[in-house]
Formats: structure tokens, C-alpha cells, sequence
């Protein structure tokens, strides 16, 4: 974790003195696994996609109705690259996209992944290998398993493989992302 990173979550554990400290905790840990493995560009972009610690915690405490003396601030909204409409359509995409459009479709889903901020860089990193790895172990199927009596059972694990993959790699990106969709966005 990096100084800026944890200056803001000072600041953001600072405002939420007053709330209750489950919610509390939630929402700096939410934070703090967002920030994670960021470099300084990136965290300073995230920082910014976060807003005003003050903002967060009046948010915060407003919808879990403990109210702060600054009153109700601007909601707190996810960034688009980060919203659950977008982590969704990536990992549908990543699932299937190579299916709708070969290779283009799977590639287009790994760019969504690496420009998301919905995952930290290790979560993007290990999905993105994931689902690389399992296309190479497809290919090396098709191609060992590509004998006459062994063909249609290598074609098939050949469709399977990827698909069975990305799907575990798409339920893993989707439920990292949950924690920081719901911190990022205003609770209630």
C-alpha cells in the first residue's frame, strides 16, 4: 500500500468516526482491497472516482440513518468501469464472447478486465492468466486429441475447456468485485 493510499484511508476512517463500527469497517475494508497493488497513477485515478472521504462518510451514516452535523452529501456513486452493469457484461463477455466472435469477443473481455477498476491489478492479473491458461490447454487438446477416433472428443473438449474456465474465472471476478461495488457505492 502505497503513502497516498494510506493518507485516504486515514482520512476516510477519520470521518467515519461516528459510524457505527461495522459499517465503519466495511467500508475502509472495501476501500483499502480497492487500493490494493495500485501504483500511483492508478491510485490517485481511484481516489478520485471515490470523492471527498467527508462526502463518503456522510453518505454512509445519512442511509444508515445516523445522520452527521454536515448533513447529507452528494451520493456516492460507483464508477461506470466498476458498476455491476459493466462488471456483468465483461464477464458475460468473457465467457462467451469468444463463441459470438472468435477470439476478437474473448480478447475485447480481457481488455474490459484490464481496464476495470472493479479489480485490484493482483485479481486482474490472475483472471487474465486464468483465462489464458485455458485457452492454451484448449488448443493443446484440439491439437493431441485430433487422431480420427479421439477427433470429435478433442473438438469438443476443445469448445469446453475455455468455457468451463472463463466461467470460474468470470464467478471468481464477479464476486471479488461485489465488496468493492457495494463501498464504492452508497450503502443501504
Amino acid at each position: 500500500m502505497n503513502e497516498e493510499s494510506t493518507r485516504y484511508l486515514q482520512r476516510l476512517d477519520a470521518a467515519l468516526t461516528d459510524a457505527p463500527a461495522d459499517l465503519r469497517e466495511e467500508i475502509v475494508t472495501g476501500v483499502r482491497e480497492g487500493l490494493a497493488g495500485l501504483d500511483h497513477d492508478e491510485t490517485a485515478a481511484r481516489i478520485a472516482e471515490l470523492g471527498d472521504p467527508a462526502a463518503i462518510a456522510a453518505e454512509a451514516m445519512a442511509a444508515e440513518g445516523t445522520g452527521t452535523a454536515a448533513g447529507p452529501a452528494a451520493p456516492v456513486v460507483a464508477p461506470a468501469r466498476s458498476s455491476t452493469v459493466y462488471v456483468g457484461a465483461t464477464v458475460a463477455l468473457l465467457v462467451c464472447g469468444g463463441y459470438i466472435v472468435p477470439v476478437v469477443g474473448w480478447l475485447a473481455a480481457l481488455l474490459l478486465v484490464a481496464g476495470s477498476s472493479a479489480w485490484t491489478v493482483r485479481e486482474k492479473k490472475i483472471g487474465i492468466v486464468a483465462s489464458v491458461l485455458c485457452a492454451i490447454a484448449a488448443i493443446v487438446l484440439l491439437f493431441t486429441l485430433r487422431s480420427d477416433v479421439a477427433g470429435p472428443a478433442g473438438f469438443a473438449l476443445f469448445l469446453l475447456v475455455p468455457l468451463v474456465g472463463n466461467l470460474v474465472v468470470g464467478f471468481y471476478l464477479g464476486l471479488k468485485s461485489r465488496t468493492r461495488i457495494i463501498s464504492a457505492s452508497a450503502p443501504g
